[in-house]
Order: C-alpha cells, then sequence, then structure tokens
C-alpha cells in the first residue's frame, strides 16, 4: 500500500496493481499534511500525520489513523508555537518528534520520546494518543530535521551542523560529531537492522558513519567525492546507497577505499523526494531483501510520478541493456531527440548507465516485424524477454 498526500492536502492510499494501474480513495484531512509515518507493533498498524492547520500556521497536530481505512483513531496537539520539523517511528513503536518552537522571538527546538497508547473506547470508536516519556531542549537557534533509530536501541539525529546520538533511558547525548563540511544537513538515511546511517549536508557531502555502542562513538566509515544537492538518500546494504538530487539524478554509489563512488547513474528528468524499500507490484515498503541481488527501492517525485529502481543480475543487465540499445535506433523519439544523450545529460562517468525500463518495456507496443528484429540483434529469445518483463521490470 503506497499512502502520499497530493497538492490538494488530501491524504490517499492505494495499491498499483501488476499492470501498473492505481486504484486508491481520499480522504480530505481538514489541515494541511507535512509529514507521513508509518507505526507497526504487532497486528496493529497505523498511520502517523502531521499537519498543521493554515499555510501560516503556528503549531502543529499529529493525527493518528487506521493504515487500512485512513479512519481517524486518535492524535496529539502540540503547544502554540511548537511546529514538528522531524519525526521517527522504532522498531519496536517507540516514537521520537523533533519541533522547532518560537517563543518570544527566540527559536530553539526540542527532541521529544513518546509511545503510543490505547486510551480506549470514545463514542464507539477505540482512540490511540501519544504518551510524553522525556524531552531534550535544544541549543538556542538550532532545529533537528532529520532523525532515525539505530539498531542499538539509539536515536540519531542531526542537529544543525552537528550528528548526535541519543540515548533513550535516559534521555541524554551520548555522542557527537560534527558535519564533515560543517554544514546543515537536511537529509539522513538508516541501514535497516544496523548502527549505520548516512547524512546529506546542504553543503554537497554525502557522509557514512557508524555508531560504536561500547565505546560511544561515531565513527566516519567513507565520505562522497561529488558534489552533489542531494533530495532524496535511502542506504541499503553495507557501504551501498541509492541517491538523487536536484538535477534529476538517480545514482547508486558504493564504498571504495573510504570513498563513495557512483556506480550506475541515470538523468531521469524528474526530483526525486523520497526513497523507500520496497516494490511497485505489492511488496511492502517495508521489507527488506536479504539477497543483495535483489534490493528495491519505490521513488515518489515532486511532479507527482511513482517509480521503481530495482537491482538485477550482471547476466540480466547484459540482456537489458542490449535491447535498450536496439530499442534507441528502431524507435523514434519524439523531435528526433536522442535517448542516450537525454538518459545520460550532465552526468559524471558512472561505471554503468541504468536500464531505462520504460524503454525496454515498449517493446511490448511494438509491431511484430520491428519486435523480431530488435530481439534478433539483441540476441535475446521470446521468453527470455517475457521471463524478465514478469519479473524484472
Amino acid at each position: 500500500i503506497l499512502v502520499w498526500v497530493d497538492e490538494n492536502g488530501m491524504l490517499c492510499s492505494g495499491v498499483i496493481d501488476d499492470h501498473v494501474s492505481m486504484r486508491w480513495h481520499t480522504v480530505r484531512l481538514g489541515a494541511t499534511p507535512k509529514l507521513i509515518k508509518h507505526w507497526e507493533r504487532g497486528s496493529d498498524s497505523k498511520l502517523l500525520v502531521v499537519t498543521e492547520h493554515h499555510r501560516l500556521a503556528t503549531s502543529s497536530q499529529v493525527v493518528i489513523k487506521h493504515a487500512d481505512s485512513l479512519e481517524v483513531c486518535g492524535g496529539m496537539e502540540l503547544h502554540p508555537g511548537h511546529r514538528i520539523a522531524a519525526l521517527a517511528v522504532g522498531a519496536v513503536g517507540q516514537i521520537a518528534i523533533s519541533t522547532v518552537v518560537l517563543d518570544e522571538g527566540l527559536g530553539f527546538g526540542t527532541i521529544s520520546l513518546h509511545d503510543m497508547v490505547e486510551i480506549g473506547p470514545v463514542d464507539e470508536r477505540n482512540l490511540w494518543g501519544l504518551e510524553l516519556k522525556a524531552t531534550i531542549k535544544l541549543p538556542e537557534n538550532a532545529g533537528c530535521f532529520a532523525m532515525g533509530w539505530l539498531d542499538c536501541g539509539g536515536l540519531v539525529g542531526v542537529v544543525n551542523e552537528s550528528v548526535i546520538v541519543y540515548n533513550p533511558e535516559p534521555f541524554s547525548q551520548v555522542a557527537h560529531v560534527s558535519t564533515q563540511n560543517h554544514g546543515c544537513a537536511l537529509v539522513m538515511s538508516v541501514r535497516p537492522h544496523s548502527n549505520q546511517f548516512a547524512v546529506a549536508e546542504a553543503l554537497r557531502t554525502i557522509t557514512l558513519y557508524e555508531f560504536i555502542p561500547h565505546h560511544k562513538r561515531i565513527d566516519l566509515i567513507g565520505k562522497d567525492t561529488g558534489s552533489r544537492v542531494v533530495t532524496a538518500l535511502m542506504q541499503f546494504d553495507q557501504g551501498d546507497l541509492l541517491l538523487a538530487d536536484h538535477k534529476g539524478l538517480i545514482a547508486t554509489s558504493t564504498l571504495l577505499d573510504g570513498k563513495l563512488e557512483l556506480g550506475s547513474a541515470a538523468h531521469c528528468g524528474h526530483r526525486v523526494t523520497q526513497l523507500c524499500p520496497g516494490l511497485v507490484g505489492g511488496a511492502h515498503l517495508s521489507s527488506t531483501p536479504t539477497d543483495c541481488a535483489e534490493q528495491s527501492a519505490v521513488l515518489v517525485t515532486a511532479s507527482g510520478a511513482v517509480a521503481q529502481v530495482k537491482s538485477v543480475s550482471a547476466v540480466v543487465y547484459k540482456k537489458l541493456s542490449s535491447i535498450e540499445h536496439q530499442l534507441e535506433s528502431t524507435v523514434k523519439a519524439v523531435g528526433s531527440l536522442s535517448h542516450r544523450e537525454f538518459w545520460t545529460s550532465n552526468l559524471p562517468n558512472p561505471r554503468h548507465s541504468m536500464i531505462d525500463g520504460d524503454l525496454v518495456c515498449s517493446i511490448a507496443h511494438a509491431d511484430d516485424i520491428s519486435r523480431a528484429e530488435v530481439l534478433h540483434k539483441a540476441q535475446c529469445q521470446e521468453n527470455e524477454l517475457q521471463e524478465m518483463l514478469r519479473i524484472r521490470l
């Protein structure tokens, strides 16, 4: 199930089936939605939706909804002047909320820990709420805009130009490092089931860290040698990242000798705003495949598109690349534009170009003669093509 917010402030949920057709229903929130997080504990599954009452809102609220029906089942209103900047949900249901507070002209931030609690039946509805466990006040003019839970149970947050790890019990700071270029960071990704995390600075640096619980230390593992304004980031394996920048780049990055080097890249023409693990064809978005050869991610763009990036074996990549090359010369683009020039526009030199799945799938609409010609030149059998289209794309 995908959950998103449209430009009219509607909360939507839907499923993309195997034929890539969307079925969804919408709910009007009556407020401006800012952030959505999924909370799960056992059989209970809820959505935490951060909303603001109007465009110039001075406070935020957290609305709790059932994940399947989108019906409201609780919530929490923040104090006046408190606006939520980030929200993180842990594996066992613990919730961290960072806020920015405007108080008599002075700005500061807070980080608070909460538990989801069942209040009980009210007006024939079983209501839920957030129980405050602890709060930390950040220094003046400091705010935390990205957080995540580590496998050791610690909470990592980016506070201005610092990366800080907190111990939830008692709620206290246990480790601290400055960002590599001493710039603020707004994008962060924690590798599932580990203490590794990647941080993207506003000053165009991606840094990979690991928290060492026994020594209460944050170690630098590697950093990006490029200069990119990162809009979305996902760490899916040790030393392997998927990233997107503001110019429409989608790329993988691999840790080699302490440096994060681009592996595969493409210019997709969209500004990606979110990356999350999963498959368009219906796999659970929080799933974490153990086979690196089957890693996949769902991405959403600023223009409202939903797409999928999926890893393939070297054998499949070679077949798809050959088909793509033949299609480039067979399928004429509008205005005689070069697909290759657009797909690799303004890219550095990665080891591999990404396969354009939309282009490869267009072979299904080619006439029999063109289709046979492409497959013959690509040295690919019809049954091989069908298998790749059914499973891989």
